[in-house]
Order: structure tokens, then C-alpha cells, then sequence
């Protein structure tokens, strides 16, 4: 138990399901057909889909079933996700286009001012990219939370109340936060299983964070607000 969250119960619960390895295997897939985007939004709706069912006092996985509504719910994440992000991945995709500047000074054995200067800029704009990614990462965790409570879009553009509640649990999302990385390490075995494996491991390390972001849901639920006072 680590401030109130049973990582042990989070690791085995997947597994004292019945259906724990077709769900997995299914996730897997999703994680390895990623390129086709559909799966992509199956697989966040899922994850969605199980915080809830943990919030709700269940401690096993939930249905596959209803797929559209699965997509559904994973696509809405998937924007708002999307939305936050937006910034910094495009000026780490612009620091990208620079960076044939770097190639420029490597090949020349007289780099000109221009190569040197598209370099500086380059390195310039990744970090801002990378500072901007960073600065929202409170603000996605808790729009997961509150995207799953609510079911509301809108509900996951409410920065100065939702910097509130980040505050009040932070300790939270660091001890999931934590835990998620020791849990990723082991995931990140499968790749010796000819990297497909890594799918399979990953879906099941997401699983456990979907049971420890469940959890926070069910303790900290009364303080994200409802529909009708965030739409005032």
C-alpha cells in the first residue's frame, strides 16, 4: 500500500479475471494496428471505460462490449488530448525542419552564419516545445478524470479549476505517476519477444494505471463539478 493506493491489487487484479487474456490480447492488437487510428480510439475508450468501472467499487475488468461507444468516448479523449498538445508538437515538428540545418553544418567544413543560425533557432523552438508539453501534463492527467466523470468535453477546458484540483491531489498523481514508471520498466521486457510482445506488456501496464486513475476517480469524484455548474 503506498499512500492509500494498493499497487499489488492494481498488478493482479487484471489477471484473477477470467477474461484477462483476451482482453489484453485484444489491446495488444489495438496497440499494434495503431496505424489505422480506429483501434487507437477503441483501445482510449477502454481504458476510459475500466477507471470508471473501478470508481464504481469494481475491482475486475470490464465488458468489451458496445465497441461504438468505446470509440466514441475514446475519440472525445483523443481531441482533448489533441487540443492540449496541439503547440508543442507543432513546434517540435518546425524545430524538426531546422534541424536540416544542423545536417548542413555537419557536412560543411565551413559552416556558414545562416546553418548555424537555423541550428540555434531549431534547438530554440524544441525546447519551448518540450517546456509547453510539460506545463500541460497536470492539466491532461486531470482532464482524463474528469472526462470519465463527467463525459463532457467541455468539462476538460476548465484550467483554473482544474489547476485547483490538481493541487489538492498531486500527491496522488505522483504516487501513480510513480508507480506507472516502475510498471512501464517491466512492460518495456516485452520487447525482447521480438517487439511485438511490448503490446501486450504495455496494454497490460496501461490497465494497471487505468485501475490507479480509477481509484483517485472514486476519492476524489466529489470534487470535480458537475455538468450544469461548468457550463455557467
Amino acid at each position: 500500500m503506498v499512500y492509500g493506493y494498493n499497487w499489488r491489487e492494481a498488478i493482479t487484479y487484471i489477471i484473477k479475471d477470467p477474461k484477462w487474456i483476451s482482453t489484453v490480447f485484444f489491446l495488444g492488437l489495438c496497440m499494434l494496428l495503431w496505424w489505422l487510428l480506429f483501434p487507437v480510439f477503441v483501445f482510449r475508450g477502454y481504458i476510459i471505460r475500466t477507471i470508471r468501472h473501478v470508481a464504481d467499487g469494481n475491482i475486475s475488468l470490464p465488458s468489451l462490449s458496445n465497441s461504438g461507444e468505446m470509440v466514441e468516448k475514446g475519440f472525445k479523449m483523443f481531441l482533448v488530448d489533441l487540443a492540449y498538445m496541439w503547440p508543442g508538437y507543432l513546434l517540435t515538428f518546425i524545430s524538426m525542419i531546422f534541424s536540416f540545418g544542423f545536417i548542413a553544418l555537419i557536412a560543411s567544413s565551413e559552416p556558414s552564419a545562416l546553418a548555424i543560425m537555423l541550428v540555434m533557432f531549431g534547438s530554440l523552438l524544441q525546447m519551448i516545445g518540450s517546456l509547453l508539453l510539460i506545463v500541460i501534463i497536470p492539466f491532461t492527467w486531470t482532464a482524463l478524470l474528469w472526462f470519465t466523470a463527467t463525459n463532457s468535453m467541455k468539462a476538460c477546458f476548465r484550467p483554473k479549476l482544474m489547476w485547483q484540483f490538481f493541487k489538492k491531489y498531486f500527491k496522488d498523481f505522483v504516487i501513480i505517476y510513480v508507480i506507472n514508471i516502475a510498471v512501464g520498466y517491466i512492460a518495456s521486457l516485452g520487447m525482447f519477444l521480438f517487439f511485438i510482445g511490448y503490446a501486450f506488456t504495455l496494454a497490460y501496464a496501461t490497465l494497471v494505471s487505468a485501475y490507479l486513475y480509477g481509484k483517485l476517480l472514486e476519492k476524489s469524484r466529489t470534487d470535480i463539478p458537475p455538468v450544469q455548474s461548468l457550463a455557467s
